[in-house]
């Protein structure tokens, strides 16, 4: 199967950064004991508090170390009080769960698909008259729109509303050049939240875990909720080895850069419409038999990409393509190429 549906490298990664094998290593006993980053205890949870501390350039008391990155973006706001959630228009769906499974009141930021920027007016026009929102910002690009947000987006949002708490996910920055330390920002301000997941910024999206950046005021909430060991054993030996690599790291994203190349370099040829930007991810517009094509996609090639009809405006008849890996682009832009030849056909 190729799996372009999630932003995943998927395992063909290792045919690119074959390193990364030699780094699951797994000894006996590992599925007997538990690991807590989060504690002083033990060498294998030290170590990777340690890893991803000096890969954020912080120190240890600055970071809390948790699983799925997506459950605890839901647990946020009733942690921090808040009494409404706000999200950017047409960016990732999953932060909208938050709302609902706090049951508070959602509110969006106004973004067209096709907007290049979201405007700092547009945030403060629905943020300022909230009573204690908390923001949720995609960052440096939305998913999947791929509009820019920047830093002058959540100032302006702390400016005026002096009661709000913006969450930074930062989940794509390595696929874009950053000009913004979003981890500073959020040290600098104790409204501010800076979130990651190794699925996105490591390329180890099996490992399921999560770090936050903050004041104490915004990881202490955090601290008293997580769960004690919310890391396996095999993830936490897994991710303190990667993250203390930065050159695999860099590897890992240049080779999904790569494959972004391969559907940029194609796209132009086929007369569809499209959209590509800093994301590990191209949009592609398939029309009203959208869902035929993915079906068949699916059923006859092996090859999962994501049909957007219902997760954002304006893009009803389009799919979006994960960059994984070159070679598994090349397979799924012939794929597509065949079955919409043989549509034009019919």
């Amino acid at each position: 199967m190729i799996y372009a549906d999630n932003n995943a490298t998927g395992r063909r990664i290792l045919n690119y950064v074959p390193e990364l094998a030699l780094l699951e290593v797994v000894q006996q006993g590992d599925m007997a004991e538990y690991v807590n980053p989060n504690a002083d205890r033990g060498p294998v949870g030290r170590e990777l508090k340690r890893a991803l501390a000096t890969l954020e350039g912080i120190n240890d008391d600055q970071i809390v170390i948790d699983g799925s990155g997506l459950n605890r973006l839901k647990l946020l706001p009733n942690l921090y009080g808040a009494k409404s959630v706000v999200t950017i228009a047409n960016d990732f769906p999953g932060y909208k769960a938050a709302a609902t499974s706090c049951n508070l009141p959602h509110h969006e930021i106004p973004c067209g698909i096709w907007e290049p920027r979201l405007r700092e007016d547009e945030a403060v026009k629905v943020v300022a008259a909230l009573d204690r929102p908390i923001v949720f910002l995609s960052m440096p690009v939305t998913n999947p729109g791929q509009t820019v947000v920047g830093l002058d987006v959540a100032h302006a949002i702390l400016q005026a509303n002096p009661r709000a708490f913006v969450i930074i996910d930062s989940a794509y920055r390595r696929d874009n050049v950053l000009s913004e330390d979003y981890v500073r920002f959020a040290l600098q301000h104790e409204r501010v939240l800076y979130m990651n997941v190794a699925a996105k910024d490591l390329g180890s999206c099996g490992a399921r875990a999560s770090w936050m950046i903050g004041t104490k005021e915004m990881l202490d909430p955090i601290r008293q909720d997580v769960c004690p060991y919310p890391v396996s054993m095999h993830a936490a030996r897994f991710l303190a080895k990667l993250a203390a690599k930065s050159h695999l790291v860099d590897k890992i994203h240049a080779v999904q850069r790569a494959a972004v190349d391969v559907y940029r370099d194609w796209l132009p040829s086929t007369g569809l419409k499209y959209k590509t930007g800093a994301g590990p991810w191209v949009l592609v517009h398939i029309g009203p038999d959208v869902s035929s094509v993915v079906k068949d996609l699916e059923e006859s090639q092996g090859i999962l990409v994501q049909d957007q009809a219902g997760k954002a405006t304006d893009l009803t008849g389009w799919i979006r393509i994960s960059a994984n890996v070159p070679c598994d682009a090349v397979k799924v832009a012939a794929a597509l190429s065949e079955r919409m030849l043989a549509m034009k056909v019919a």
